[in-house]
Order: structure tokens, then C-alpha cells, then sequence
């Protein structure tokens, strides 16, 4: 009788164990399902910011994600909007010029960041309409990444122009200098902020219009550092206003002296294994800032990587103007 009553139990153990077994897999499959799930939910929140800071939300754009991915500058300085009656693109978008392959890297690079653990905020210097910045937060919140903050650095007064130019710490070479003065040292004439006409800098986009982008997206809160003023001097206040670590830095200050500005003032703020992107490694001022700094800082030019994320559509013969690089600082 105990025997009887020992297979029997055997044997309701074993039941037990296998529809336990069973239960245990069945709830790995739905927790697999809700993984590939919210994965999807992700990428298709992140791949509707993307269109939307190119302008591919309204009614008539262009909807190749891709369409500014060329050389030609006839189209890769357009928005993807367009008027709905005469098909003409409009400027009111927040990026352009090959911007999905801009945004793709600071995304494939985050996601590395996160695989290798890589502590610290992510940052950009030089940041026009704010495009790259507020993909950043959208990136910390699509991924629930309360441990970083966005850093928004910028003169939002444009470029410096030539008298700004020439107050500087570093000693520019002459050639690279007047191309600067050249490119950058004028202004434009363009509505402020009161829709009066006035002269600005070369690229200025006022800290209230870069907010109000982060607005527009539901991305604008205490994870946003806004950090205003020429780079020489805003910079090194950064630590007293919080920043600690950055796992990435993008640099796009178009000047030599602005790059060099960045460079000194942010590199050590870079965790080992971090990453350093260049949106103007195609010009000339700000790539010879960048090898003036490696030297100066004996880092080896193999670190640096000119991998794209995206195709590039009809390149024109001879131009780079869409040749970007980032590297990984060393561990």
C-alpha cells in the first residue's frame, strides 16, 4: 500500500513538475513575445522622431527617409516637406543634409553604449535646430535610461563671426584661419524672434526655437542641460553645472578654433570606451583641429572610423561634404 501510494505520488510529482515545466515555458514564450514587442513599439517610436525632425510628417513630404543622402546640393539641402498644392519643399524642418545618416550614427552608437556599460551623458556641441539632441532624449526614453542626461551646447547666437574669431587662445594656422573668416566670418539678414529684420551671425537658431523643438516632441524636462554661450566660455563651466561623464560627445563647432574649443574642453570628460562623433571631418578647418589634437594628445589616426549607417544616394565626383568619423576613446 505504500508503495502504491509512493508511485502515486511519483507520479503526481512528475505530472507536476512537467506541467510546471510546461507553465514555466509557456510564460518564457510570452515574455519573449513582450520583449519583441516593446522592441517594435521602440524602433517604430524612434523611426517616427527620425521623419519627424526631417519633415516626413505632413501631408505631401517626401517619405524616402533617405532622399538627402547625396551630394548633390540642390537636394541635400532640402527638407522632406513640401508644399501639398505646388510640390515646392519648404524650410521648416528641424534637419536636413543627409540627417538620417547624421541621426543613425548617434543611434547605432548609443545602443553600443549601452551594450558595454558605458557610464556617462551624452552631449553635442554645435547643435543648429537641436535635431541630433532631441533624438538623443528620445533615445533615453524609448529605452527608459534615467541614468543620463542630454547636454545642449551652443552659442545660439550662430558661428562667431571674423572679430570673434580673432579673440581667441590658439595660435591658427594662416591658411586655415582666412578660410574661416571666409565661411563664417559674415552674418545674414533674418527675422528675430519679434519678426524684425535684423543681422545675425552665420547659423544662429535662438535658445527659444531650439526649446520649443524639444517641446514639439514631449522632450523637453529636467533631463534636457541647456548649456549657452561661445564654447571657450561655457564649456569649462559645464562640470559646475553637473557634468560628470559623458559616454558620447558630438562635435560639430564648423571652425577650427570652435572644434579645438571642444576638443580641450570636453575629451577628458569622455569615459574609456565612449565615443567622439565629427560632423565636420569634411572641412578643412575643423579636420586639421582634429589632427592637431591627436597629436597633441598622441592618440593614433587609426582610432578613427568613416563607417556609414545609411547608403549615400547619388554622390557627386570629387565631394566628401557627407564624409563623417567617430572613434572610441580607449579603454
Amino acid at each position: 500500500m505504500a508503495r502504491a501510494v509512493m508511485v502515486g505520488f511519483v507520479g503526481y510529482a512528475a505530472t507536476g513538475a512537467s506541467a510546471l515545466s510546461h507553465h514555466r515555458a509557456k510564460s518564457m514564450d510570452v515574455g519573449c513575445a513582450d520583449d519583441q514587442l516593446m522592441s517594435s513599439l521602440r524602433e517604430t517610436y524612434l523611426d517616427t522622431v527620425r521623419m519627424g525632425l526631417l519633415g516626413g510628417l505632413n501631408h505631401a513630404a517626401y517619405t524616402d527617409i533617405n532622399r538627402g543622402a547625396t551630394t548633390d546640393p540642390g537636394v541635400r539641402n532640402e527638407c522632406l516637406i513640401r508644399d501639398w498644392m505646388s510640390g515646392a519643399t519648404l524650410d521648416n524642418c528641424i534637419m536636413k543634409w543627409d540627417a538620417n545618416e547624421r541621426l543613425m550614427v548617434v543611434d547605432s552608437l548609443y545602443k553600443q553604449v549601452r551594450e558595454q556599460n558605458i557610464p556617462g551623458d551624452l552631449m553635442e556641441c554645435g547643435v543648429w535646430r537641436g535635431g541630433i539632441t532631441v533624438y538623443m532624449r528620445a533615445l533615453l526614453k524609448a529605452f527608459g535610461d534615467d541614468s543620463r542626461n542630454v547636454w545642449v551646447s551652443d552659442s545660439f547666437n550662430g558661428v562667431p563671426n571674423a572679430a570673434r574669431q580673432e579673440s581667441n587662445n590658439y595660435e591658427v594656422p594662416d591658411d586655415i584661419a582666412k578660410m574661416d573668416k571666409s565661411q563664417w566670418g559674415g552674418s545674414v539678414t533674418e527675422p528675430d524672434l519679434d519678426g524684425k529684420v535684423v543681422q545675425k551671425n552665420i547659423l544662429t537658431v535662438e535658445q527659444t526655437m531650439v526649446t520649443d523643438n524639444f517641446v514639439r516632441f514631449g522632450l523637453f524636462d529636467d533631463k534636457v542641460k541647456m548649456l549657452p554661450g561661445w564654447f571657450n566660455e561655457s564649456l569649462p563651466e559645464a562640470p559646475q553645472k553637473g557634468l560628470k561623464q559623458l559616454a558620447i560627445l558630438r562635435v560639430d563647432g564648423d571652425l577650427y578654433t570652435s572644434t579645438m574649443d571642444v576638443l580641450q574642453n570636453m575629451y577628458q570628460f569622455v569615459s574609456p570606451g565612449g565615443f567622439v562623433i565629427f560632423d565636420d571631418y569634411p572641412l578643412p578647418q575643423s579636420r586639421r583641429a582634429i589632427e592637431d589634437f591627436f597629436k597633441a594628445n598622441d592618440l593614433s589616426w587609426d582610432l578613427i572610423n568613416e563607417t556609414r549607417m545609411t547608403e549615400e544616394k547619388t554622390p557627386v565626383e570629387g565631394s566628401n561634404i557627407n564624409h563623417y568619423a567617430f572613434f572610441q576613446k580607449p579603454f
